[in-house]
């Protein structure tokens, strides 16, 4: 076995082992307490999609609930080759957030 090929599994996985990405996120908080910041929570919106809607109608909750900052961003639709059979997700999407919405109560989205 080469070196390399000993070697890169051992380095990948320091790179991405559950330590350091425990150790990173510590780190982070830490950083963002001594900074006096609000945890952050970064929200992209794609105005003609259901689920959006639906999401928007529970964001002030969702904050007061976990005292979060809340930047939000609107969000094109997605391209084409990430959405190859449009028509059919926007079917699906409709229905799908329709039955989330009666499930908890809220308006259905148009």
């Amino acid at each position: 076995m080469s070196l390399k090929a000993w070697l890169s599994p051992k380095i990948s996985w320091a790179i991405v082992s559950p330590e350091r990405r425990d150790r990173a996120r510590a780190e982070a908080e830490a950083a963002r307490r001594r900074a006096g910041r609000p945890h952050t929570v970064f929200y992209f919106h794609q105005a003609d999609d259901p689920y959006s809607m639906l999401a928007a109608e529970r964001l002030q909750r969702f904050c007061d609930r976990y005292a979060v900052r809340l930047v939000p961003f609107l969000a094109d639709p997605p391209p084409d080759w990430a959405a190859p059979e449009r028509v059919r997700l926007q079917a699906w999407s409709r229905r799908d957030a329709a039955m989330l919405a009666q499930a908890w109560g809220l308006p259905s989205p148009p």
